[in-house]
């Protein structure tokens, strides 16, 4: 039943407050054309404060248009980057698509690296291909520049970049190593600084995210990803700052997917791994699945002290997709809801469609189309997000 206005203005304004602040972000949003008060909730403090105790926030999943970032040098042309257009976002509890701009951000040219607790870190070009790092909420528009990481500003993006978020404290973290010198360098948010916390051993080879968002995890203060050595996961101390290798025993039968293909995610707490079967030469692959003789992903869960055993927990056969399908050309991210806990998200620049594979009943579901016109020449990119109003960059 909906109330009527008459009704709503009875309502003493702390009680209308805290009836606004259950509501779902998109939601909120949606009602701030209400009155100038309603408009200014989302940076009243207070407001902010109550509506991240109250308010249970549903999955989103981000889809964005891509427009290739092309460099001539000599007689070749290279692509460097894909930047950031206008973007949407999928509630998996309503099922339906939301518009998310990224017009506060005074640039043209930016890419999308990194999520993290509802803060998105991005890199911005300029027209000498230098690059800067910044960080932005892309609800409350708050965004921030980074100081360079160098104390020359480097062309191109670092080798490797990892975000990570304290609620608790409201800060966060960057992570960045170039392949030139091997040294890790961290930026706080809470110093606004930049400082080397040690070199790794290249004989172990870096950490590896390949700059697709999503990536890295955080459990008991140690961040995990993968490492170019595809039988390790890298492990790093986010208070010694040490790095260190967790060796895998995964049987010869298999290998980890390929390196642009994300082959470690987090999902309620777990660490898995996805694995495929390896039969013949380098580019020949042939899966099957246990119960149908269809193709298929295996997901592993890695124990609890984090050892060298893994256990099967799951398999994900490839259908809908063709087994001929380049599987270069796909990312892989969990993505948990009410109705697909410990769900996997498939999605594809080259894909029209984005797949989610429901581990608890082995199930395929299709994301509904995006109903924005995003899909360019150079395709789309979607990764999962939280959508918060109490983190600031």
């Amino acid at each position: 039943m909906e109330m009527s206005g008459a009704l709503w203005g009875t309502m003493p304004e702390p009680l209308v407050d805290l009836i606004l602040a259950h509501l779902p972000i998109p939601r909120l949003f949606a009602l701030r054309t209400v009155c100038k008060r309603w408009n200014s909730l989302i940076h009243s403090a207070g407001f902010v404060k109550t509506h991240s105790q109250v308010s249970s926030e549903p999955p989103y999943f981000v889809l964005y248009g891509m427009e290739d970032h092309r460099v001539q040098i000599g007689p070749s042309l290279f692509t460097f980057a894909y930047f950031a257009r206008d973007a949407s976002i999928f509630c998996s509890t309503t099922k339906k698509w939301h518009s998310l701009s990224f017009s506060f951000l005074p640039f043209s040219d930016f890419y999308l690296i990194l999520t993290s607790r509802g803060l998105l870190c991005f890199a911005i070009y300029n027209l000498e291909d230098e690059v800067t790092l910044g960080v932005c909420n892309p609800i409350t528009k708050m965004w921030r520049a980074l100081p360079p990481w160098l104390p020359l500003r480097g062309k191109g993006l670092p080798d490797f970049v990892a975000m990570v978020v304290d609620e608790v404290h409201n800060s966060y973290k960057i992570i960045v190593i170039e392949e030139l010198d091997l040294i890790t360098r961290v930026y706080e948010s809470t110093t606004k600084q930049w400082q080397e916390t040690g070199r790794i051993h290249a004989s172990e080879g870096l950490p590896y995210l390949m700059n697709r968002p999503c990536q890295a995890f955080v459990k008991n203060g140690f961040m995990y990803c993968l490492s170019q050595n595809l039988s390790q996961i890298a492990a790093y101390d986010l208070e010694t700052g040490v790095w260190s290798r967790i060796h895998l025993n995964v049987p010869s039968a298999h290998e980890f997917l390929s390196m642009r293909t994300l082959g470690i995610v987090e999902s309620h707490g777990r660490v898995l791994v996805l694995t495929r079967s390896v039969v013949g030469g380098d580019a020949a692959f042939e899966l099957e699945h246990s119960s149908t003789g269809q193709g298929c992903f295996q997901v592993w869960a890695i124990n609890d002290q984090l050892g060298l055993d893994i256990v099967v927990v799951g398999e994900v056969p490839y259908q809908p997709f063709d087994s001929s399908h380049d599987f270069d050309s796909f990312n892989i991210y969990t993505f948990s809801a009410e109705d697909h806990k410990d769900a996997l998200i498939f999605s594809s620049p080259e894909w029209e469609y984005t797949w989610v594979f429901d581990l608890s009943d082995g199930t395929w579901h299709v994301v509904p189309e995006c109903p924005r016109s995003m899909f360019g020449p150079d395709g789309v990119e979607g990764f999962p997000m939280e959508l918060r109003l109490d983190i600031s960059p």
